[in-house]
């Protein structure tokens, strides 16, 4: 696989801003492992993973698993949760603004992150998200933050699994729509990230959400 320019994928290509030399590099990562598209219009989003992986939903669908055939320990985790834009004051309730709720969830989030005591955080950054009008069939990103609302960070992280007695790495993005988060994650041994990165960075820029 050709590679990617990384600092310019991290600051342009999952800020829409990509130039026509990296998107191509981009494309070129996509089209050798031949990915698939996945479409879950119940919960309103998309992306692409490579074809011969194993997707396996939860039983309720709210998420899924993909996983490597040949090294399983390389996978995509994905799941979307429902927050509410209020909280009980006694007997009264207060509707938060979107600055509050984005803070919020993020704080959230970061404590989920650290509830196992080995990770820790070497990068983050806020980003754009695709967002697509199915009607339309046109593409948003470009008016997303200022007309839709949406919020998304980047993190990347490593973490110990305790019960494997092994280190991981790991590729996460937290997006923020309509009183949902969108949560995926990439990850692989440490050992193994470095070959998967680049994919991985590639197929988290083709997550869109389905307005």
């Amino acid at each position: 696989m050709e590679s990617l320019n990384i600092s310019k994928i991290v600051t342009d290509a999952l800020t829409g801003t990509l130039n026509k030399v990296d998107q191509n590099k981009l494309n070129k990562s996509l089209k050798i492992q031949s990915l698939e598209k996945q479409t879950n219009r119940r919960f309103g989003f998309y992306f692409k993973y490579p074809k011969t992986w194993q997707l396996n939903y939860s039983i309720d669908r709210d998420g899924f698993r993909i996983k490597n055939p040949d090294y399983i320990q390389v996978k995509i985790v994905f799941y979307r949760n429902h927050f509410e834009q209020w909280v009980s004051i006694g007997n009264d309730y207060k509707t938060l603004d979107n600055e509050t709720i984005i803070n919020k969830i993020i704080k959230e989030h970061k404590q989920n992150l650290r509830q196992n005591k080995s990770t820790k955080i070497y990068k983050k950054r806020d980003i754009s998200i695709r967002l697509e009008d199915v009607y339309s069939n046109k593409n948003l990103t470009e008016f997303n933050d200022s007309i839709y609302n949406v919020y998304a960070r980047y993190y990347e992280y490593s973490y110990k699994d305790n019960l494997a007695n092994k280190k991981y790495k790991a590729l996460e993005t937290l997006a923020i729509y309509n009183n949902f988060t969108y949560i995926i994650r990439f990850e692989a041994p440490k050992e193994l990230y470095k070959q998967y990165r680049d994919l991985f960075i590639a197929m988290n820029s083709e997550l869109t959400i389905i307005i």
